[in-house]
């Protein structure tokens, strides 16, 4: 009866080490698997990162054009400021002319 249930433990044991192969395998595969996963998010998460800095340059590009176009702006503007106190001045200047002439009876 001993030597019965002794066989028995011994294909118990069996059994339970063909599982235990069984789970390794398994446990291997889904490893290599997970490792795979890993490097395919890696690889997109570089693709990513890489288009990102391309972004960030182009519009670290734009904000150097803006402030280009904000000095220009200024420019522009003092030079309007320019022409528009030129324009009075003249405006100024044809309006006494022309009242000398009223005056003068030349109009």
């Amino acid at each position: 009866m001993a030597d019965e249930h002794l066989g028995k433990i011994f294909r118990l044991l069996d059994v339970l080490a063909v599982e235990v192969a069984g789970g390794r395998n398994d446990a291997a595969g889904l490893r290599a698997e997970m490792h795979s996963g890993f490097d395919r998010i890696d690889r997109r998460l570089d693709r990513l990162e890489t288009r990102v800095e391309g972004v960030e340059t182009e519009l670290g590009i734009v904000k150097v054009d803006l402030a280009s176009v904000k000095m220009e702006l200024g420019s522009v503007k003092t030079e309007l400021g320019f022409v528009k106190t030129e324009l009075r001045s003249f405006r100024a200047e044809f309006e006494r002319r022309t009242s000398r002439l009223e005056q003068w009876g030349g109009l």
